[in-house]
């Protein structure tokens, strides 16, 4: 996502925040520099949660609440802004995951409490299994290259989407399609179509990979 955060929104930020500026520099500031940037990064995050038909409405309230807390409470000794925003708006989205899942299983908390002592011995290692091919994954996209300009930038962005702490859900294909749409602002077809050849060389890849593990 560095490609719509860096320095420029950094310093924008700092001195709309911090230095003494009139209200019109002020205004260019917020409304050319910071908002889009924090628009971005909450449009990534909203396409986590559940529910799609409320898209819309989920980034407004993940930008809402982001700009509340940045203009009330960051400071530059928290890090950079960007880090300082995504970490705000994933916080959010989990509360509201939760949330969500408390409304459509109301015995939710408890569910997970009553679950956790009956964690499959084997899963940790099962995890470690996961994790090692995660990896391989990454530093097989990375190993990839494409001719076109907007296949490498979707390519970067499938790459960001992987190196996300998160986890992506790699697997929900719509809502990838949607994150790299926002990363990229490539259309919805064409990265649809990207994808699909990304997978043709996924598949042969992992394949490979378990041929020789075994």
């Amino acid at each position: 996502m560095g490609n719509y955060f860096g320095l420029l929104q950094q310093e924008a930020i700092e001195e709309y925040l911090f230095d003494d500026v009139n209200e019109n520099r002020k205004r260019f500031l917020f409304t050319k520099i910071i908002s889009p940037a924090i628009k971005k990064i909450a449009s990534y995050y909203a396409y986590q949660v559940y529910n799609l038909d409320d898209i819309e409405k989920i980034k407004d309230e993940f930008y809402s609440h982001a700009v509340e807390m940045l203009l009330k409470f960051y400071n530059p000794s928290k890090g950079s802004a960007y880090s300082y925003i995504s970490n705000v708006i994933k916080n959010y989205r989990n509360d509201m995951i939760i949330k969500y899942a408390k409304t459509t299983t109301p015995d939710f908390l408890n569910y997970l409490k009553d679950n956790s002592e009956k964690i499959d011995h084997n899963s940790a290692e099962v995890e470690m299994v996961r994790s090692e091919f995660y990896d391989h994954l990454i530093s097989w996209s990375e190993g990839l290259d494409f001719d076109k300009p907007d296949d490498k930038k979707m390519l970067e962005a499938v790459i960001i989407l992987l190196k996300d702490n998160d986890r992506v859900n790699i697997e929900n294909k719509k809502k990838v399609v949607y994150m790299i749409h926002e990363i990229t602002g490539i259309e919805l077809k064409k990265i649809a179509t990207f994808l699909l050849k990304i997978k043709r060389h996924y598949l042969i890849m992992k394949k490979k990979y378990y041929n020789e593990d075994d």
